[in-house]
């Protein structure tokens, strides 16, 4: 199952790549530019001969996906950090199961709780 989670002025669509579009403040379609993108542009970052991404969750000012891994990875407004391109997240102990993103938070449930 393919989940996605859509935020204000930007959409992204899920296939075998991660096609962002929209407003690009905050680095948040994951172009490593703050451009305006008004056509779908494949998001390079994200692309995986051995994985797939199951989730995509966007937010008013980061995006963020899970991979079938339970790898997680998020970029744009994040605290006070700009990520230009998707990042891994690390620290994380256990797999990540679900994200979720909003204005100005990201959620990760792992699969301990």
């Amino acid at each position: 199952m393919i989940k996605k989670h859509f935020g204000k002025f930007r959409d992204e669509s899920l296939d075998y790549y991660v096609w962002s579009w929209g407003s690009g403040q905050y680095y948040k379609l994951g172009l490593g530019t703050e451009e305006n993108y008004w056509k779908p542009t494949r998001v390079h970052h994200l692309f995986f001969t051995d994985r797939i991404v199951v989730e995509i969750s966007c937010g008013h000012r980061n995006s963020a996906a899970l991979l079938d891994t339970g790898e997680a990875y998020q970029w744009g407004l994040v605290g006070k950090a700009e990520i230009t391109v998707p990042t891994l997240i690390t620290g994380l102990s256990d797999k990540v199961k679900q994200i979720q993103t909003g204005s100005q938070y990201t959620l990760f449930l792992t699969d301990v709780g």
